[in-house]
């Protein structure tokens, strides 16, 4: 059953990818003959809304997102922005930096960086000022 849940994961993760790849400059010729099951490809143009052949750059970011956060949950929130770096074609620096936008903690191990995310997730609390009357 892990192993099913895992393998749709990784499924969605490619899909995601070759979506971004298809509308965007620098990978279009990897993702050119990719097949999308028309229940995904319609899925993604209902999230991200491509109006032209190249998705604004919110909407890259936004799948971006969804990449990390899968990838977090498929390696227990704990995973190498290296390897996604490299499947996103993207600069490492900025791969960590979107991590580190989602709440992720980076940590040395073995010479790479790793990247985890607590869970659950605990949010400052709000700081309440009083006023003196």
């Amino acid at each position: 059953m892990e192993k099913k849940r895992l393998s749709c994961i990784f499924s969605y993760i490619t899909h995601l990818i070759k979506f971004k790849d298809q509308h965007s400059m620098d990978g279009a010729a990897s993702a050119r003959n990719h097949q999308f099951p028309s229940i995904i490809r319609q899925k993604f143009f209902e999230m991200f809304n491509p109006e032209t052949r190249r998705l604004s750059v919110d909407k890259i970011d936004l799948l971006i997102s969804y990449v990390l956060v899968l990838t977090l949950y498929a390696d227990d929130f704990r995973t190498f922005p290296a390897d996604v770096s490299n499947d996103l074609r993207m600069n490492p620096a900025t791969v960590k930096s979107h991590y580190r936008n989602l709440g992720c903690k980076m940590e040395r191990e073995k010479n790479k960086y790793l990247v985890t995310l607590s869970v659950p997730l605990e949010f400052p609390q709000p700081k309440r000022k009083f006023r003196n009357r």
